[in-house]
């Protein structure tokens, strides 16, 4: 463990993720019962609509689940503890149980992969969920 012996609380992000003033303290807050070993914000900001929905394409012939960059836009993403619908940086871990699950590998969605090892050890009743759009993902 490389961390600070004073580091509590862990985030992860990405130079993408664009963090609203107080981001931290909003999360913190989050942690008033003992039994919580997260925090995630309720909504995130995500630089295309999402790849939860699907986009149809300029020439209206067909549809693909994935964006069209031409027609590029922002939208809010309802954070859930499932694949496809969290980022990392909306969660902050205790460090005893982020040093504990490590991140493990470096695909597209290892995010989703470090928080399901902890979820499936702890349970999602450990995680708190904290009201707010606190970031935007581009």
């Amino acid at each position: 463990d490389d961390l600070s012996p004073n580091t509590n609380y862990i985030v992860i992000t990405n130079p993408d993720n664009h963090l609203v003033p107080h981001y931290l303290e909003y999360l913190l807050k989050g942690f008033a019962n003992d039994s919580i070993i997260a925090t995630y914000c309720s909504q995130f900001v995500h630089g295309y609509e999402s790849w939860q929905k699907t986009t149809i394409i300029k020439n209206n012939q067909k549809s693909y689940p994935h964006i069209d960059w031409e027609i590029y836009k922002y939208g809010i993403i309802d954070t859930r503890l499932e694949l496809g619908y969290i980022d990392c940086a909306c969660v902050m871990l205790k460090k005893q149980y982020a040093v504990e699950s490590g991140w493990g590998d470096m695909s597209h969605s290892s995010d989703w992969s470090y928080f399901d090892r902890v979820i499936k050890k702890y349970g999602k009743h450990s995680w708190k969920l904290v009201r707010g759009c606190l970031l935007t993902h581009n």
